[in-house]
């Protein structure tokens, strides 16, 4: 050996030994975390490296494991001199050969984590393309502590390689189905074992991905489980596939699994992006990607996991870091090759929108930690593709949905409930539901969606400031579907509220409707604890307005919070102070009754009267002195009220106590007889009508409401073509046959219109000619109401509106 070239083997060694040095001391340093990066790299090291020895052809790859020996085999191409330098040394050579993606580089130390000692047995030529090949079995020794040992196992292995190659070479009867095999003696050690399984897990969640984009590797066995591609089905010409990946178990050969792996590629950029996904009722919905590394280079990059892109982006032209864990995301050709991927995914997102395919917020997920400005810019530029799709299943209406985008026209678009305590999520869901709003998440999606879009949720806080904040009952009761349901629907809410944080912070921020109906502060407010409510209306009328210090009775979820309440006795006080203050400012001449102050006075001896019990406990001297509450003309008037009450009793020969009786029974029949519920004759019908001066239909008022319907019905029949009537309101009128019951000619028929008012929602008929003529066959009743909708009734809107399902007919034709 010549000086120099002894010199250059000196350096090369040492060069060699200061390298694998510093890497088997970072290996066997590392933290607990780092190593469990390691222990799922070494698989794929080795994985690269097959690849990295195809001829061109596919290769397929074995691994087996028992209680000794780690065994990783493949069949591409065979070793030669330089490979095996590359190994023994550690230098790597792949800068040199654009196609390859590992050639024997630094991270092969990884695998070392199984075993310091490698025993790698196959095929070996010296060069490349030669026909002139030889067995062998070669061993790479990092078990050295210090560098000479190291320097010994390097010299060792050197002279070995140079007795291989001086061996007579053995032609190729030799040549075995796996060509190459990579031996790991295995021990007891705990840390071997759990490197072994991380990669098998990594293997099962990452393969299907890896046979996507190598594509030179087309079959991978581990321990009786193989993975190989099945077929390949063309979404888009040169854009758009789906790749089925076929996982079969020989304990179980007759139930292969199929993944599906949607590809979107720019093979003329060697980029690509991908993701899971399935097919199921007639259509293809989104996987989530779990936890897998986010970025490939062509094998996944071990801690990108949490890398700002929403699915699998691959590419053999990326920048990576030496421990093969990130990419330099300074690099000027790693930001192309993203730019490209961002493009990619805004074609799969769109072809997927257009599509229908389900559960698309898979596809949406993206890690927002990173402080790197590379992955921020990522961020926004995803979240404006995704936001603006249409791939947000909303509820259409009970059972139809259809698909949204979360924003339009730079404005929220859908709106996504969200709750703190995340079991009342659904239950929140169905109570945002009941509002007319923006439209809604299907309840299955919502919490996926609330995920991927929180500027989009719809929180307590935001109906507080938006619904509640200075508004009214009124006003929450438009926002609802059903406006009748909103005291039903705010207790819901404030269960909710309460349930979700705690009584301090509901009691301190809250917003409940006091009995106006306005949403005051709930610190602002008092429980009403059954306060009659004529004595509300007292001390209204003395100044205090109580009821805006209240809150609405109608509201239930009062109950065990910390809040103070009014009652009764509290209210009866206030009364009181105020009584005593004027009766003591009119006796010293000071102040003068005014009439508003009499007309609370006379209300209050009212419920004096009413109330003599209830008015004693509270009220005390107050109710001892009432005559000095009232007016000389309020006392005459009561004493009046007296003697007539008196004079029915006597006249009648009438007890008190039947005279309440009578009194009670008959505003009962009043009442029947108002709402249409009783019939009575004529004299009684005349009584009730002049007596009942409240009703809808007394006397007077009856009589307003027929003219008016008269005038509208005429006016409605003579404008309608199907109809002959008098064009004179006052001819029609003239040529009646009674009050209510007119003449017309339709279809050149004769037919009686019966005109009734069906104010309040219903129709009373009181004239017997109106009955006659509905007896008739041709006749047609028609109505108006306070709002002046005319239309004619039909026997089948009384059978709606009635509810009659069944007509006894027996007594017509007795």
């Amino acid at each position: 050996m010549s000086e120099k070239l002894a010199i250059y083997q000196k350096k090369t060694i040492e060069a060699a030994i200061n390298t694998i040095m510093t890497k088997m001391d970072d290996l066997r340093g590392a933290n607990e975390n780092e190593k469990n990066m390691t222990r799922r790299r070494w698989i794929w090291e080795l994985m690269q490296n097959a690849k990295d020895c195809s001829d061109g052809s596919h290769i397929s790859i074995l691994i087996s494991n028992d209680e000794n020996h780690l065994v990783f085999s493949h069949n591409g191409a065979i070793f030669t001199y330089d490979n095996l330098i590359d190994l023994v040394t550690q230098i790597s050579s792949k800068r040199t050969s654009e196609d390859k993606t590992g050639k024997f580089g630094t991270g092969f130390i990884s695998t070392h984590l199984i075993s310091d000692i490698v025993i790698i047995k196959g095929l070996y030529h010296r060069i490349k393309d030669t026909t002139e090949i030889k067995e062998m079995e070669f061993i790479v020794d990092r078990s050295g502590k210090n560098e000479q040992e190291l320097k010994n196992s390097i010299t060792l292995a050197i002279e070995e390689l140079e007795r291989i190659d001086d061996e007579q070479d053995r032609g190729q009867s030799f040549q075995k189905d796996f060509n190459t095999s990579f031996i790991y003696n295995l021990n007891e050690d705990e840390e071997v074992r759990k490197a072994i399984v991380k990669g098998y897990e990594d293997l099962n969640n990452c393969i299907a991905y890896v046979l996507a984009f190598t594509e030179v590797i087309n079959r991978v066995e581990c321990d009786g489980i193989t993975y190989e591609i099945a077929n390949e089905t063309e979404l888009i010409e040169n854009c758009l596939k789906i790749i089925d990946i076929v996982k079969i178990d020989e304990t179980n050969l007759d139930n292969p699994k199929i993944q599906k792996i949607l590809i979107c590629y720019d093979k003329s950029n060697d980029v690509s992006i991908a993701a899971p996904l399935i097919y199921e009722n007639d259509n293809y919905c989104a996987c989530p990607i779990e936890s897998l590394p986010k970025l490939f280079c062509q094998f996944p990059l071990i801690g990108t996991e949490i890398f700002s892109f929403p699915i699998i982006l691959n590419s053999s032209k990326l920048k990576v870091l030496q421990e093969r864990n990130h990419i330099q995301e300074g690099a000027e050709e790693n930001r192309k090759i993203i730019d490209i991927a961002i493009s990619l995914y805004e074609k799969m997102l769109s072809y997927a929108s257009e599509e229908n395919w389900n559960n698309l917020y898979n596809y949406c997920y993206i890690n927002t930690s990173s402080n790197s400005a590379l992955q921020k810019d990522v961020y926004k530029r995803i979240q404006a593709i995704y936001r603006r799709e249409n791939i947000v299943e909303v509820m259409k209406d009970s059972s139809l949905t259809t698909k949204e985008s979360l924003i339009k026209n730079d404005s929220k678009n859908i709106s996504i409930p969200s709750i703190n305590n995340s079991d009342l999520l659904n239950e929140f869901w169905e109570l945002m539901n009941k509002m007319i709003t923006l439209p809604l998440p299907t309840k299955e999606t919502n919490k996926f969606w609330l995920e991927v879009s929180p500027n989009n949720k719809l929180t307590i806080e935001m109906i507080y400031e938006n619904l509640f904040k200075e508004k009214n009952i009124s006003d929450l009761s438009q926002r609802l579907k059903d406006e009748d349901e909103v005291f039903s629907w705010l207790n819901e809410f404030y269960r909710m509220w309460s349930n979700s944080k705690d009584e301090l912070d509901f009691i301190s921020n809250g917003l409940l409707p006091n009995q106006y109906d306005d949403f005051i502060e709930i610190k602002k407010l008092k429980i009403d604890k059954n306060i009659d409510e004529t004595l509300k209306d007292v001390l209204t009328l003395l100044g205090n307005n109580i009821r805006n210090k209240l809150v609405h009775k109608e509201i239930k979820i009062l109950e065990g919070l910390d809040m103070d309440s009014y009652d009764n006795e509290l209210v009866a006080n206030k009364i009181n102070d105020f009584v005593r203050k004027q009766l003591s400012n009119e006796s010293s001449n000071t102040t003068k009754r005014s009439a508003k102050v009499q007309n609370t006075f006379n209300k209050l001896t009212d419920w004096f009267f009413i109330n003599p019990d209830l008015a004693k406990s509270l009220f005390k001297d107050v109710y001892d002195n009432q005559h000095l509450l009232s007016s000389r003309e309020v006392t005459i008037r009561r004493l009046e009220l007296a003697s007539s009450v008196e004079s029915v009793m006597s006249e009648n020969k009438m007890e008190l106590e039947q005279l309440t009786t009578f009194l009670r029974e008959s505003g009962r029949l009043l009442r029947l007889f108002e709402n249409g519920e009783v019939s009575l004759t004529e004299d009684m019908k005349e009584l009730f009508q002049h007596i009942s001066s409240k009703s809808l239909y007394a006397k007077e008022r009856l009589d307003y409401l027929i003219e008016r319907s008269i005038t509208n019905v005429h006016k409605e029949l003579s404008e309608n073509p199907l109809y002959s009537v008098k064009k004179s309101l006052d001819e029609w009128i003239n040529e009646r046959y009674s009050r209510t019951v007119f003449k017309a000619i339709k279809a050149n028929r004769d037919i009686r219109i019966i005109i009734r008012p069906s104010d309040d929602d219903k129709i009373i008929f009181y004239e017997e000619e109106e009955i006659e003529a509905l007896d008739d066959t041709d006749y047609e009743l028609w109505t108006d109401n306070e709002n002046t909708v005319v239309r004619m009734i039909t026997l089948g809107d009384l059978i709606r509106t009635t509810g009659i399902s069944v007509i006894r007919l027996r007594n017509l034709f007795k």
